[in-house]
C-alpha cells in the first residue's frame, strides 16, 4: 500500500491535509480542513477512484468535481447542483472547507494534464497558440504521420470533457506539414526542410512557416515563433490565448 500526505496553507499554516492512500484494489483521498474557530474544528473529506490512479490523476478529478459543485453555487443554478454526479454531498460542508481543499487540490494537479479523446479517437488538448506550436513543431520531428486541427472560440465554461463529446461553435483550422525536399526547393543535401500550412476549413487564407535545416541548426532546436505567427494569422487570434489542439493520426 502508498500513502502520501501533503500539508498545505489556507488561512494558517498547515491547516489543509491532502492524504493519498492507493492499494491494490483502490485509490482515495482523505481531505481534512481544521477551522482556526475552535467551534467550528475539522472537516474530512473522502474521494474514492476504484481504477488505477495516481496521486495527481485522482486530485484532479476531485478537484474539478468540487469545482463544478463551487462555480454552481455561486452562480446559483440550483437545478444543475441537483443534477451533479458527484460523490460527496458537499453542501454538508462549509464554504471555507471546500475552497481550502480545491486550492490544495489545485497544486497537487498543478502539472497534471489527462489524456481526453474525441469521440473519433483523436487526442485533444485545451493550450495556449504557443504551447500548441511547439508542440506541433517538436511532433513532426518524431513523426509524420500525424496532422493538427486547431478549434478556436474556446467557452471558459466548457471542460474539455464538454467538448470531447461537442465542439459546439467552434472555428476550426489546421496546420499540415509539406516535406521540402531536394526535389523540390532545397537540392542542397541538407536534412530535409520544412514547410507548415495553416488554414480555415471552408476557405479563406493559407499562412505558411518555413523552417531550414542544416548541418548547423534541425528544426527541433528552432525558436517556434514563425508557426505561432502563422497560426495566430490564419485565425486572428493571440499567442497566450487558449485554444483546441487536435491531433489527426493518418491511416
Amino acid at each position: 500500500m502508498e500513502k502520501i500526505t501533503r500539508y498545505f496553507k489556507h488561512d494558517y499554516e498547515n491547516d489543509t491535509t491532502i492524504e493519498f492512500v492507493n492499494t491494490p484494489l483502490y485509490a482515495m483521498l482523505n481531505c481534512s480542513f481544521t477551522s482556526e474557530d475552535p467551534d467550528y474544528g475539522t472537516d474530512t473529506l473522502h474521494f474514492t477512484c476504484c481504477r488505477e490512479c495516481t496521486f495527481e490523476s485522482i486530485a484532479y478529478n476531485m478537484k474539478k468535481e468540487l469545482s463544478k459543485f463551487l462555480d454552481l453555487k455561486e452562480n446559483r443554478e440550483y437545478k444543475k447542483l441537483e443534477e451533479l454526479n458527484a460523490q460527496i454531498d458537499y453542501d454538508q460542508y462549509s464554504l471555507s472547507t471546500l475552497f481550502a481543499i480545491e486550492s490544495a487540490l489545485t497544486e497537487i494537479s498543478r502539472d497534471y494534464h489527462p489524456e481526453v479523446r474525441s469521440l473519433e479517437g483523436n487526442l485533444i488538448q485545451l493550450v495556449t497558440v504557443r504551447e500548441a506550436a511547439e508542440l506541433i513543431k517538436r511532433t513532426y520531428t518524431e513523426r509524420k504521420d500525424v496532422h493538427f486541427d486547431f478549434h478556436v472560440g474556446i467557452d471558459p465554461d466548457r471542460t474539455l470533457e464538454d467538448y470531447s463529446i461537442d465542439l459546439g461553435d467552434l472555428y476550426h483550422y489546421g496546420v499540415k506539414m509539406i516535406e521540402n525536399d531536394k526535389d523540390l526547393f532545397d537540392g542542397s543535401g541538407f536534412d530535409t526542410d520544412y514547410i507548415f500550412l495553416c488554414g480555415c476549413y471552408g476557405g479563406g487564407n493559407i499562412t505558411m512557416a518555413y523552417y531550414v535545416t542544416n548541418d548547423y541548426m534541425h528544426v527541433d532546436e528552432q525558436s517556434a515563433d514563425e508557426l505561432i505567427k502563422a497560426m495566430c494569422e490564419s485565425a486572428d487570434v493571440r499567442a497566450n490565448e487558449i485554444i483546441l489542439l487536435e491531433t489527426i493520426e493518418e491511416g
